[in-house]
């Protein structure tokens, strides 16, 4: 909107977009990097892993363009 009224440079809205990606991603790792530690304790403690068994589709599905990009 601020590139539409002339407020911001396409540099701008490319360094968002960047950014918003790298928060994405940044958001990704740090879940899986809890999910393995909580794991990790579970294994420690000698506890049972709950292990859900998911279609690698539905694991990796590949999120609608115009949802990411609006």
């Amino acid at each position: 909107m601020r590139y539409t009224n002339g407020m911001a440079t396409q540099l701008d809205v490319s360094d968002a977009r960047v950014a918003a990606a790298q928060a994405e991603v940044n958001q990704v790792q740090a879940t899986r990097d809890y999910l393995v530690a909580l794991a990790e304790l579970e294994r420690a403690l000698g506890r049972p892993l709950p292990v859900e068994r998911k279609p690698i589709e539905r694991v990796a599905a590949i999120p609608n363009q115009k949802e990411v990009n609006p």
